[in-house]
């Protein structure tokens, strides 16, 4: 097992692709949205993936500091 701040970088790094993934998954939101779906349908999920990537780049800025 691995403890201490080994441990802290590895969640770290996980979380870190995890925002990646977010804002990959927003970019491509935005993309389609209007053209194969309407904007008023995908604006929740938008606001949604803006949440989640806020809550990434909370635990990130926090764990960086500790």
């Amino acid at each position: 097992m691995i403890y201490g701040k080994e441990h802290l970088v590895l969640h770290r790094n996980k979380i870190t692709i995890a925002r990646k993934e977010a804002k990959e998954t927003k970019y491509w939101l935005r993309l389609i949205a209007g053209k194969y779906i309407k904007t008023e349908l995908l604006g929740k999920d938008v606001q949604e993936a803006q949440e989640i990537i806020s809550i990434l780049s909370a635990i990130i800025n926090k764990t960086r500091r500790d």
